[in-house]
């Protein structure tokens, strides 16, 4: 079963500090929420314990969803250290080939915005899980199988750093507004947005045979365009 687009409802926002370093210079950040389909979450039980039952293997939705920002933040780290090879054991190899492509053409300025980046700026929204069941093959002992979910990743970005990517008119649209093609966009001060890339992680859930997660896509992240 091949993922597909993830489509993204209006997200809702609250105040929030980010350290207590950003609280003593009075900044004020913004972390999106949505409201979940229930459809979607009762699939997502049902495949949790199909994962856990049959497959036996350890698997927690919520945690998995608060370690993927630590994941993009050693992505990142690796990225801004040129160290390159350590993305094989995060990324698939179409993945990571998109990433480095796209890292290279970022200015001085947005590589630092990306190094400085933690985990309060990241988010991710709206897991839908997906089971991917190749063919047994004759030497297959088990039925392969892979857990594959897809998600939003929002990132919080300093604006002006990246204003030459946003539209012509950004900085007149009102709050909330958001942009009609991925990666969505939404303004929400003059100096911040949400932009949202479409991502998908996978492992393998073979019985027996407990993988590694891998991130096969992240949209045209770090690059907030299409």
């Amino acid at each position: 079963m091949k993922p597909h687009a993830i489509k993204n409802s209006c997200a809702m926002c609250i105040n929030r500090k980010y350290s207590s370093e950003s609280q003593q210079n009075g900044v004020e950040r913004l972390r999106p929420l949505t409201v979940e389909s229930p459809l979607v979450m009762v699939t997502n039980f049902i495949w949790g314990i199909m994962v856990r039952g049959y497959f036996q293997q350890n698997f927690d939705l919520k945690e998995f969803l608060g370690a993927c920002p630590h994941a993009m933040v050693q992505v990142i780290g690796l990225l801004h250290d040129k160290e390159h090879s350590g993305l094989d054991d995060l990324l698939s190899s179409e993945c990571k080939k998109s990433v480095t492509t796209k890292w290279g053409i970022l200015d001085a300025v947005q590589m630092l915005q990306m190094q400085t980046m933690t985990t309060d700026d990241i988010s991710f929204l709206q897991p839908q899980i997906l089971m991917r069941m190749p063919e047994k093959g004759k030497d297959d002992d088990e039925i392969p199988a892979f857990l594959t979910i897809q998600m939003s990743m929002v990132v919080n970005i300093d604006y002006p750093s990246w204003k030459s990517y946003m539209p012509n008119d950004f900085e007149e649209l009102p709050i909330g507004w958001r942009q009609g093609q991925e990666p969505y966009i939404t303004k929400l001060n003059e100096d911040r947005c949400f932009v949202c890339f479409k991502t998908v992680f996978e492992r393998e859930i073979t019985r027996a045979c407990e993988g590694n997660w891998k991130i096969l896509e992240l949209g045209t992240w770090p690059v907030p365009s299409s």
